[in-house]
């Protein structure tokens, strides 16, 4: 008696989202094991990095923006819309200081 394909693949996603949903929660506690961590060490999970000498220059030529919004996030652990906004209020700062 052989099982229908379909059920076979139903079995396997149902597999799959279980196991997703596991990693999800385990990632979860980490970040909360993690947080406590710093917390206890006296460090803000949360606090702002500020961007370095090389981020400032990239940030200077608006045609090296994505370069600088690499490296940032690189340097800063930030994410993507994070590091647009920083490089974009650090692209606006040196205009208004050109001009």
């Amino acid at each position: 008696m052989t099982m229908p394909y379909w059920v076979v693949l139903v079995l396997a996603l149902g597999s799959a989202a279980f196991a997703l949903i596991d990693h999800v929660r385990r990632l979860r506690q980490v970040e909360r094991k993690l947080n406590v961590i710093m917390q206890k060490l006296g460090l803000d999970p949360n606090a702002f990095v500020e961007p370095s000498a090389e981020v400032v220059a990239l940030s200077t030529d608006p045609s090296r923006k994505i370069e600088a919004i690499r490296l940032y996030r690189a340097q800063a652990g930030a994410g993507l819309a994070e590091a647009n906004q920083v490089i974009s209020r650090l692209m606006a700062a040196a205009k208004l200081d050109a001009a």
